[in-house]
């Protein structure tokens, strides 16, 4: 990528930026090969704990499903701000 009028600064935060979030999406992949294992080897019914206490009774079905539910929240989040830069719906 090339940045014309940029500083030094400038280029060295955005190589960093780049670099940070190479990082993450690597990082966020791996946990999903680990997520996918951990649910290849349950049953949807597999009781889990929840991270808040007093909360039982939730079990492998209902993380899923909310994942599903908090990945298209946010995926419409990412629509919203794309169609915001440019002006393309989709379809």
């Amino acid at each position: 990528m090339v940045v014309t009028g940029a500083s030094n600064q400038q280029l060295r935060q955005l190589d960093r930026f780049r670099k940070e979030f190479v990082l993450a999406i690597d990082v966020t992949r791996a946990e999903v090969v680990t997520a996918n294992k951990l649910i290849a080897a349950s049953t949807m019914d597999t009781p889990v704990a929840s991270p808040k206490p007093g909360e039982e009774g939730m079990t492998l079905r209902w993380v899923v499903v909310h994942m599903i539910e908090e990945t298209a929240r946010h995926n419409g989040h990412a629509d919203l701000m794309r169609e915001a830069i440019d002006g393309q719906t989709g379809e």
